[in-house]
Order: C-alpha cells, then sequence, then structure tokens
C-alpha cells in the first residue's frame, strides 16, 4: 500500500477528531482511508448511472459512455445488456450520420 500525504483543513481536522475521539475510527488516517473507498464505490456507481442515462438517450456513444463510467467498452456494453438497453451499432441513417458528426 502506497503512503500518502494530505492536507486537512481545519474544519475537516476537528470533524475528524470528532470521529475518532468517540473511537469509531482509531487515527485520522483510517477515517480517511473509509471516506476515500466510499468516495471511490460512490462515485463509481454515479458515473455508471450517468453513462447508462447518456447513452440511453443517444447523447453520447458507447466508447464515450463507458470513458464517462471509467470502465472498459466491454464491460460497457455488459452493463448496458444488464440494464435492458440495447446497443447501436453507427447510425441508421446518413443524416444521423450528419447529426452525431455536427456534436464532435
Amino acid at each position: 500500500m502506497a503512503n500518502i500525504s494530505i492536507k486537512l483543513t481545519k474544519t475537516m481536522e476537528t470533524e475528524a477528531d470528532v470521529y475518532v475521539n468517540a473511537g469509531l475510527y482509531d487515527s485520522r488516517e483510517e477515517l480517511v482511508s473509509e471516506a476515500l473507498r466510499y468516495y471511490f464505490r460512490t462515485a463509481l456507481k454515479a458515473n455508471v448511472d450517468a453513462a447508462v442515462k447518456m447513452y440511453g438517450s443517444g447523447e453520447v456513444s458507447l466508447g464515450r459512455a463507458a470513458e464517462i463510467a471509467g470502465v472498459s467498452y466491454e464491460d460497457m456494453r455488459q452493463i448496458l445488456k444488464g440494464r435492458g438497453i440495447g446497443i447501436k451499432i453507427g447510425p441508421e441513417s446518413v443524416d444521423e450520420a450528419e447529426e452525431e458528426l455536427s456534436k464532435v
């Protein structure tokens, strides 16, 4: 595990100490580690949800949805499939292709 150094504001230190002094965490470091684990779990789910919504509404391509979600192209395909969203392969008409190009 890598060691990193972060600076907490005075307010963050005070709030962290409340949890440490209450015995919920052994140290500020433990609290910050738990906060980061929670953030990564929550942020990933929110990013996936946003990417699914944007792909489903036609706002973004499958590749862009994968970037937003922070997952691979194939993982995004599986996520969409699991949520009942069909994968669209290419534009269905010249007009649709021109519209997609205008968004770039």
